[in-house]
């Protein structure tokens, strides 16, 4: 199992942007009845539907975590038959981390409107937390989440406190998203400091670029002073592009296909996943 967390201190990087998108490509769901050409519905961005569970082959199990207040992530992944009536209760972030038991979190876990992605929710409650170190790894490790998923990608809010340090600790792998910007850049050297103090300096971690606009040598000057100052190998060549596709994908949960419209957005994303899990991450049909 591989543990992904995405963090930056700057908003608008498009950290939560970036974990749908991943999530989704990494569960790799295969659906049996899109063997026929790309219908007009997926041409223009919308997914066909699915009969029921038998016709999808899941090749990897994803477990997504949300520690980000704004609840962004869970918003998109939470199931439409919870937004106004919630049968789950305090099955959240927070009621998880504040349980006495440390093998606790598979009772918090929810399964998200997605086949093969399920979902730990945020809770405005995490607040009031007091994160130490090891909360987060130990509450992962005791309850054996191995057992259950290959990927867990956790998102974390758009600042830098100790449920960082716990949540990054329990990470395999960082990933900052960065737009071509001088905010960035200062916000970037900002967690660096922060990263290296508290985590290590050897961490794990890694850049890519979103909001990506096409032969734009401003941003090109912009790609060249990032990777100078925090070293070529950190970054994923994959980028998120500037285009109305990712907020369809986004806002309206419509599904990226093969079509030919969505040919470059897709191979963004899916290697962006691949560099990220270690896996080559190219499903078969729409996800």
């Amino acid at each position: 199992m591989k543990t992904i967390g995405f963090v930056s201190e700057k908003g608008g990087t498009g950290k939560s942007t970036s974990l749908i998108l991943v999530s989704r490509a990494t569960a790799e769901q295969v659906c049996e009845l899109c063997e026929q050409e790309a219908s007009v519905d997926l041409a223009e961005g919308r997914g066909q539907e699915l009969s029921s569970e038998a016709d999808i082959k899941l090749t990897n199990r994803v477990l997504v975590i949300d520690l980000d207040t704004l609840g962004s992530t869970t918003m998109h992944f939470l199931p439409d038959d919870l937004r106004e009536q919630d049968p789950y209760g305090k099955k959240h972030v927070a009621a998880a981390m504040t349980d006495e038991r440390d093998d606790n979190l598979r009772d918090y876990i929810i399964a998200s409107s997605y086949i093969g992605i399920d979902l730990l929710r945020c809770s405005d409650s995490i607040r009031r937390i007091a994160f130490t170190q090891n909360l987060i790894r130990n509450k992962i490790r005791v309850s054996k989440l191995e057992d259950f998923y290959d990927f867990i990608f956790i998102d974390t809010p758009a600042t830098y406190n100790p449920l960082h340090i716990s949540a990054l600790t329990a990470v395999n792998t960082i990933v900052t998203p960065v737009n071509p910007s001088l905010f960035d850049y200062s916000a970037s050297e900002h967690l660096k400091t922060w990263i290296n103090q508290d985590i290590s300096e050897d961490a794990d971690w890694h850049f890519f670029f979103t909001r990506m606009k096409p032969e734009n040598d401003g941003q090109s000057e912009y790609i060249r002073m990032f990777k100078q100052r925090f070293g070529e190998e950190r970054f994923y060549s994959s980028m998120i592009p500037d285009s109305i596709k990712v907020k369809n994908t986004i806002d309206r949960k419509y599904a990226i296909s093969h079509a030919r419209i969505f040919m470059d957005f897709r191979a963004a994303v899916c290697g962006l996943a691949s560099e990220m899990t270690g896996i080559t991450v190219n499903p078969k049909e729409c996800f």
